[in-house]
């Protein structure tokens, strides 16, 4: 008899993820392969893959009225983003949830590519404060310059 282990739940119980507030957004490649690019130099050469991905966060924001992308990198083998759900104004009603969005985005770049580029589930952070906000701006805008300190950087032996 096989024994399943329960996967811990990734998003805060009980949070509304439609709610206005900002999120930090990591994404992972399926088994962290690097198919997103290379670092050279410190500057980002995007695969074809990693194009696809950079093009439909640029894209985001088009889709869902309701969303903004604050920041955002590609790097060989994962994506972090900050993403603002917003309300009210002009806007529909309804905002969708941080989950169908970063599901679309997901979806969509498996179409284009051609297969699914991913690991299952997102890892997602609710930015509180401002300072919050302006420490994880920093982190993305010098996670390509860091790469090699990167918790995701693959130790090669």
């Amino acid at each position: 008899m096989k024994i399943w282990r329960t996967r811990k739940p990734n998003r805060q119980e009980g949070f509304d993820y439609s709610n206005p507030h900002s999120y930090f957004v990591t994404i992972c490649a399926k088994d962290k392969f690097e198919l997103f690019g290379k670092v050279i130099d410190a500057k980002i050469k995007l695969s074809a893959v990693g194009k696809i991905v950079r093009d439909a966060i640029l894209r985001i924001s088009i889709l869902y009225p309701h969303v903004i992308i604050y920041s955002s990198v590609v790097m060989p083998n994962h994506i972090h983003m900050i993403i603002r759900i917003c309300r009210g104004g002009n806007l529909p009603p309804e905002p969708p949830t941080l989950s169908q969005v970063v599901g679309h985005f997901k979806r969509s770049v498996s179409i284009e590519a051609g297969y699914s580029p991913w690991q299952k589930s997102f890892h997602d952070h609710i930015i509180r404060d401002e300072a919050g906000f302006n420490k994880i701006s920093v982190y993305i805008e010098n996670n390509v310059k860091t790469w090699r300190d990167d918790c995701f950087y693959p130790k090669r032996v």
